[in-house]
């Protein structure tokens, strides 16, 4: 809170009548600007209590998965209240999705935009933090010249002389009702806040390369077993043409396959007929 006043020396002078007066003019004043220093200050902040919830659904959740009887298929168990790396997709150990998920990261503007949001928030917390420490001001100048001897008196010889000159300011805000330190405050909440969207773009970013990334494999995955299923359909398809061409087997398996054969062939259609795969 910074307090400046102005007192008229005259009307201050030796009567003590015009001292009562000063007086009663400079109470009014302080007691306004008390006022409204208290006014500006605002009530202490209490966060709110914490959830009563501890888990996000209602019911209790297994301790693991069931197992499968496959590659991958081992039983997965949650490991609940441990937390996680911030590079949590490494965990999947692949070399693709670090890859695709960097890419993402390096191209995806709004993460430049909220950093450089970021690091603006922290900087008006730094430079409001300025103002607990004492503002200091100093201006320094120097001249020289030749004074004429004729401009003091007959026959008095000229000389030359130096001028120096300095001036120095010194201002300090005493925050005595706090208004000051709320306004950091505030600055650094705003600044966390930041700091918890950027956290939340990188999850949101992160989390649907991954999905993304799974999903293609999946398909992937169903594209190479249908073209198996396929290939395994044709072989079949050939070994009965064979057959009934040595009058071995009856026309009607013959049939049967190639009815199979066609199916096949209209899944292969189905999947785009690409030769592609993806695997993370």
């Amino acid at each position: 809170m910074r307090l400046c006043f102005a007192i008229d020396d005259e009307a201050c002078s030796v009567q003590a009548g015009a001292a009562a007066s000063c007086s009663t003019r400079i109470l009014p004043t302080l007691a306004i600007a008390l006022a409204l220093s208290g006014c500006a200050v605002g009530p202490n902040f209490k966060p709110p209590p914490p959830p009563t919830t501890a888990a996000y659904t209602g019911e209790v959740l297994p301790a693991q998965t069931e197992a499968v009887g496959v590659a991958g298929g081992e039983a997965q168990h949650f490991q609940f209240g441990q937390d996680l790396p911030s590079q949590w997709w490494t965990l999947f150990g692949s070399a693709k999705l670090d890859a695709l998920i960097h890419q993402a990261m390096a191209s995806y503007p709004d993460i430049a935009a909220q950093q450089s949001a970021l690091r603006a928030a922290r900087e008006n917390v730094g430079a409001q933090q300025g103002v607990f420490f004492p503002q200091i001001q100093g201006v320094g100048s120097g001249t020289r010249e030749q004074v004429s001897g004729a401009s003091i008196g007959p026959s008095f010889p000229g000389f030359i002389t130096n001028i120096f000159q300095a001036n120095v300011n010194v201002a300090y805000a005493f925050d005595i009702f706090g208004g000051e330190r709320r306004g950091v405050e505030g600055l650094q909440a705003q600044a966390a806040a930041q700091s918890f969207k950027l956290e939340a773009s990188y999850l949101t970013l992160t989390s649907n390369v991954a999905s993304t990334v799974i999903q293609l494999a999946s398909v992937s995955g169903q594209i190479a077993a249908t073209r198996e299923v396929m290939a395994i359909e044709g072989k079949q398809l050939a070994i009965i043409e064979r057959r009934a061409a040595a009058a071995v087997e009856p026309r009607l398996g013959a049939r049967n396959a190639s009815g199979a054969a066609t199916a096949a062939g209209g899944r292969r259609a189905s999947t785009g007929g690409t030769d592609g795969s993806f695997s993370p």
